[in-house]
């Protein structure tokens, strides 16, 4: 189970989640970054597929945005 959260403050800000990717019972990494550093003011939690989540954040960081 992954698990991604944040929190706001009134000075702060926190932005928790978990290091490891698992695939059912198996632990492939315990030690996967899945907080990103979008700008110098900006950071994004994600959770979900390797590939997923490296793809979403990518997107993100170049600005890339598809309307529905």
């Amino acid at each position: 189970m992954e698990c991604v959260f944040g929190m706001v403050g009134k000075d702060f800000a926190l932005v928790v989640a978990d290091t490891s990717a698992v695939n059912s019972i198996l632990v492939h990494k315990s030690n996967e970054d899945k907080i990103m550093l979008l700008d110098p003011h900006k950071l994004m939690g994600a959770s979900g597929e390797a590939g997923d989540r490296f793809d979403l954040i990518s997107i993100w960081k170049l600005g890339v945005f598809v309307s529905p």
